[in-house]
Parts: C-alpha cells; sequence; structure tokens
C-alpha cells in the first residue's frame, strides 16, 4: 500500500507482481515489511537510492489508465469508480513515475482478491439454515494447486485476517468437498464427494461445524472417497501443527468440530444385516483428521485405499463405534461428552429393567443401530494460544 490498501478498478487488490515483478517484490518484503530487521543491510540502501520502477502487464495498464482517463479528463463508462482507494498513488507512481510515500509499499496477504479471507476450494457450503435435503448430488474432482503461504508481508501474527477456528494457518489452499455450520435437520441421501484434492494444504470430504445435525438415509447415503492432503508436499518435520503459516497437512474424510453449546449430531444406518450406509475410502495426507495420525474420520469406518490388484495403496482408519452402535469422538474434554441415545429408543427411567430388555430385543432383532456423534474440540489458533502435547 501507500498511504492506504490500494484497490483497483473493481474494488479488489492488486497483485503485487503484477505491478512490481518478481525481483522488486522480494526487495519491498525485505526493506519495507521488514524494515526493522533489515535497515541497515546493504541490498536497502541501495533500494532506498534506486527506487522502484513500474512493471505492469495489460491488465493493471488498462486498470491505470482508465483511472486516469476518468480522473483528468473527466471520461466515464461506469467502469471504474473515481474514489477506487489509493489508485492515484499508484497512478502517479506508473504514468509519471512519482515515488510512493517513505518506507510503502507495503506488501497485504492473507486475504483473496475480493478482500475475503482466505477460504480456498469450497463444492458445497451451507450455514445458518434448516430443514435441508440432499438427494442425488455429486461433488467431484475438487483441486486446488496453490502453492504454500509465505510470510513476505509479515509475520503470521501481525498478519492474519481469518474466521476462526474455520481457518487456521495459511488457508488459502484448503479444499472443503462439503462444509456445513449451524445447519440443522440436514438429511443426506446418494450423495458421492469424490476426489477432493489439495496439493498443499488440507482436505476435508464433509466439515460439520458447531449446532450441525445430519441424518443419512437410503442404502446408498453418503459416499465420500479420494480425499488427498499435502499431496505434492514431501513429508517434513517443517509442517507441524503449530508451524505458521504452514500447518501439516490434514486430511478428513468427516470432519466433526463444535463445543459444549452448539454441539454436532450424525445420524446414519449401521445394521448388523447390511452394510452402513455412510462409506468411506481412500483417504490420506501428512496427518488426519484434527492433527491426530491416522485418524481419517471423525465418525465411521475409513475402508483401505486399493490399487487395480487389490494391494493397499493407503490403509484406512478402525471403527469409531462401540458396542451398541453408540459412539463419542474422543477430544481434550472426553470425559464430558455422553452418547446421545440410539434413533428409536426412549429413555423411561422408571422401567430400567424392562426397558433394557426391550431395547435389546428391539435393536437386535427388529431394527437396524444408529450413530449419533456429540463431539467438541478445542484447537490452537495462534502459537500465543496453542496447546502442545509433550
Amino acid at each position: 500500500t501507500a498511504a492506504q490498501r490500494i484497490l483497483n478498478c473493481l474494488n479488489a487488490p492488486f497483485n503485487a507482481y503484477h505491478i512490481f515483478g518478481e525481483d522488486q517484490v522480494s526487495t519491498i518484503s525485505e526493506c519495507n515489511n521488514y524494515y526493522e530487521d533489515n535497515r541497515a543491510s546493504d541490498t536497502c540502501h541501495s533500494f532506498r537510492k534506486q527506487g522502484l520502477a513500474y512493471f505492469g502487464n495489460p491488465i493493471t495498464d488498462i486498470q491505470i489508465m482508465s483511472f486516469e482517463l476518468i480522473n483528468r479528463f473527466g471520461l466515464s463508462w461506469n467502469y471504474c469508480a473515481a474514489g477506487a482507494a489509493d489508485m492515484a498513488a499508484l497512478a502517479d507512481f506508473a504514468i509519471r513515475g512519482t515515488p510512493f510515500e517513505e518506507l510503502t509499499p507495503l506488501l497485504v496477504a492473507t486475504h483473496d482478491p475480493m478482500i475475503h479471507p482466505g477460504k480456498g476450494v469450497m463444492g458445497l457450503r451451507l450455514n445458518g439454515i434448516d430443514e435441508v435435503t440432499l438427494q442425488d448430488l455429486t461433488i467431484d474432482n475438487i483441486h486446488s494447486s496453490t502453492g504454500v503461504g509465505t510470510t513476505m508481508g509479515g509475520s503470521y501474527q501481525q498478519v492474519v485476517s481469518q474466521q476462526a477456528p474455520y481457518m487456521n494457518g495459511f488457508s488459502m489452499n484448503m479444499v472443503n468437498g462439503a462444509t456445513f455450520t449451524f445447519a440443522t435437520n440436514v438429511q443426506l441421501s446418494n450423495v458421492l464427494i469424490s476426489h477432493i484434492v489439495s496439493d498443499t494444504g488440507l482436505s476435508y470430504g464433509l466439515a460439520a461445524w458447531y449446532e450441525t445435525t445430519i441424518d443419512i438415509v437410503g442404502d446408498q447415503g453418503l459416499d465420500i472417497n479420494n480425499v488427498h492432503a499435502g499431496r505434492e508436499l514431501a513429508p517434513s518435520d517443517a509442517y507441524r501443527r503449530d508451524s505458521y503459516p504452514n500447518l501439516q497437512p490434514e486430511a478428513c474424510a468427516f470432519r466433526i468440530y463444535d463445543d459444549h453449546m452448539f454441539g454436532v449430531a450424525v445420524d446414519y444406518e449401521d445394521s448388523d444385516e447390511s452394510e452402513p450406509n455412510l462409506k468411506m475410502s481412500c483417504v490420506h495426507g501428512h496427518t488426519g483428521c484434527l492433527m491426530e495420525s491416522g485418524e481419517w474420520s471423525n465418525v465411521g469406518v475409513v475402508d483401505d485405499c486399493r490399487d487395480e490388484s487389490g494391494n493397499v495403496v493407503y490403509p484406512g482408519s478402525g471403527s469409531h463405534r462401540s458396542q451398541g452402535g453408540t459412539s463419542i469422538a474422543s477430544s481434550l474434554f472426553g470425559d464430558l461428552y455422553a452418547a446421545r441415545p440410539s434413533k428409536g429408543m426412549y429413555i423411561m427411567i422408571s422401567a430400567v429393567v424392562l426397558l433394557s430388555f426391550a431395547i435389546l430385543c428391539y435393536s437386535k432383532f427388529i431394527t437396524p443401530k444408529w450413530t449419533k456423534i456429540d463431539r467438541a474440540e478445542f484447537a490452537p489458533l495462534l502459537q500465543s494460544q496453542a496447546t502442545t502435547n509433550n
């Protein structure tokens, strides 16, 4: 920026590489964003003397000239508002060679081209809704090739502009097949979520957040497969749960995140006589759900991923179901959670013995079992807030 954030004619920030070119962007970061650390370096002394040159490309040229024509010649075709934030400083720099204010421009990061927090790529998002039925839906081939984040704009804690806990660390490279938050009475039937891939970041097949209730119905309820996180990154100790801005790429088929007040509940059929209607397979990342190694889902079972010859490529994860068809996902507050009663069962304390016998007969001989999950989790957001496991 110069005096303020420079926005183009569409009220979006410019790409610094388009304006200054790769070499000058690196120098701006070193000498302006990290001025206190590098003020005495030879590179920065030379930078102060030589100044900056406009690099540009056809897109930025057109936007800057549009602004110039509007403001200097009164021409307007309802394209570029005269009040675009600080474009005057950029136009003066690009056209007349006028330097920016001292110790500017600065690089600004952690948002997308519309100045929204970086949400990555999403196939479907439901937020703040009730009574929704998703049937015969396919979400397939959602892929992010975005690279890893940098700290060229400053340290993560200084520049972060995110909506926690939905975003943690660099988030422009994350991929969600579907994400539901404060979404109640959501029914899924014959839904396929497949090939959810991030080259450098996390990947979730389906993420359920805060006060979300999901009922998976029918023989072909929900199928999640081929979820891959950090596919192009070699395993490295440089990526950890606290290595901001680039955290260990987390892969999770069905991820749950809530708290004590706003819980998440998931129902799916799990009968002794038939296959579950929640099917998951081929999930792989540098770590699993909620940074737990080998935990590829917070609900249900993730099957092995096999090649055409039947060889295991990626191992799955074990069952999260306990005997009786009721499951409680583990967490830092596990002792505070209690499983909800299975579907179709009614608690009558005054008739414990009779009810126990009835439930046994009912669940064993008549109805399929169902799984409900109450899930709560605390996840560190910044290093100053992080909890570590020693």
